[in-house]
């Protein structure tokens, strides 16, 4: 062997450990940033508390929706879909007109809400109601479902409405808000055919289906049989509450009739809207009280939590019930028998089911009970006790009906 080809073999072999460094350092990077999905880490920390989206204050005289997120394992992608529901929600008409009338929140750290996954995402309004109690309102709280969970599943899965709670499949058509909303807000009824049956008075639907007098109001209003069954017409042919995936407009007779419920629920603040940093309002002590009703309609209280926390009380200017929790003066409606709507197939979307009800009331130091009426008669009743470090108890003495 030359001189040459030895200087250039010992060249070759010096390099020999740098080359192996710059591998085992590139794969430890690779692997952290790309590797398996458990170890997948948030690209940033979620905010404590209530993040605003949009926020015009007035919390009494606004519509309030609160995002939470179940199954996520980004954070990033939860902020991104609910900017883009909450966009959609304000471009569909009317809600266009009337965009500085909503507040929208977000709350940021993810929560197991007992979401049952079987032909639609069904969560608990309980669970999600005592972690909303950290936004203004609450008047129609919003769990996003991540793409994680629900593509793992074969078939679509259908979104829900029940009560104040919307459960939505974050991969549906962002329009799907818009139509859960058709049932919590101004309590619409699905306008395609099932054969389910309407034991309320549902706006959008007129039973006098052969000539739709109820539909008379507006001009542009068609008549065309089947609104949840064919003894009842809609307005439309296919609308949001038909099938959002044809038509993003209500219709000229829905969007009348929701316009006029904006303007009956709310009233325009003249002011600067918000879209990040800290509710405009601060939170109060409140005692959440939890509850449960049959489906007949028969409720009692379950429990008030010992001691005051923080938050937000809930409002209730969606809901006209004669049943109501007072303390003080603070008195907050309570639907007796919320319809689940879960929106798919021909085989029902509507049930009645036992549920349970979650509430955050402002504390006064002034009142020592938590009574729940009905048509002003109690029907259950709460003492809460006062101790010298403040009021951190209750007592269950009467029970009546």
């Amino acid at each position: 062997m030359s001189d040459e080809e030895k200087i250039e073999g010992s060249n070759g072999t010096r390099w020999w450990p740098l080359v192996v460094f710059i591998v085992i350092v590139s794969f430890s990077l690779g692997f952290l940033f790309f590797g398996p999905e458990e170890n997948v880490r948030f690209t940033s920390e979620p905010t404590t508390g209530c993040v605003v989206m949009q926020d015009r204050g007035d919390y009494e005289n606004s519509i309030n929706i609160v995002f939470l997120g179940t199954e996520y394992k980004n954070l990033e992608q939860f902020r991104e879909d609910s900017e883009k529901f909450m966009l959609s929600f304000l471009s569909v008409v009317p809600h266009n007109s009337y965009r500085d009338r909503f507040n929208f929140f977000r709350v940021e750290n993810f929560g197991d809400y007992g979401c049952e996954y079987d032909d639609a995402v069904v969560c608990d309004p309980k669970l999600v109601q005592k972690s909303a109690v950290m936004c203004p309102g609450q008047d129609m709280n919003v769990v996003l479902v991540s793409r994680d969970k629900v593509n793992n599943f074969f078939k679509h899965l259908r979104s829900s409405a029940w009560h104040n709670l919307v459960s939505l499949n974050s991969v549906d058509d962002p329009l799907v808000l818009a139509h859960e909303w058709g049932h919590i807000g101004p309590d619409f009824a699905d306008e395609y055919v099932f054969g389910g049956r309407i034991n309320w008075d549902a706006p959008n639907c007129d039973s006098e289906y052969s000539t739709c007098p109820k539909f008379s109001v507006v001009d542009e209003s068609e008549c065309h049989v089947g609104c949840v069954n064919d003894k009842n017409s809609r307005s439309v042919f296919y609308g949001i509450m038909s099938n959002y995936w044809k038509s993003d407009r209500f219709g000229p007779y829905n969007e009348w009739y929701i316009e006029k419920f904006i303007l009956e629920k709310t009233k325009a603040t003249v002011g600067d809207i918000e879209e990040d940093g800290a509710p405009k309002e601060p939170p109060e002590k409140i005692y959440v009280v939890s509850g449960n009703c049959d489906v007949d309609g028969n409720c009692e209280i379950e429990e008030v939590q010992m001691s005051p926390v923080f938050g937000y009380a809930t409002e209730s200017k969606l809901i006209d019930s004669t049943l109501k929790i007072n303390h003080g003066e603070h008195s907050i409606s309570i639907p007796k028998q919320p319809i689940l709507f879960k929106d798919y197939g021909d085989v029902g979307s509507m049930e009645f089911r036992e549920y349970e009800f979650v509430v955050a009331i402002p504390v006064d130091k002034r009142d020592d009970k938590i009574i729940l009426v009905e048509n002003e008669i109690i029907k259950d009743f709460y003492l809460l006790e006062e101790e010298l470090s403040g009021w951190s108890g209750y007592s269950k003495v009467l029970e009546i009906g």
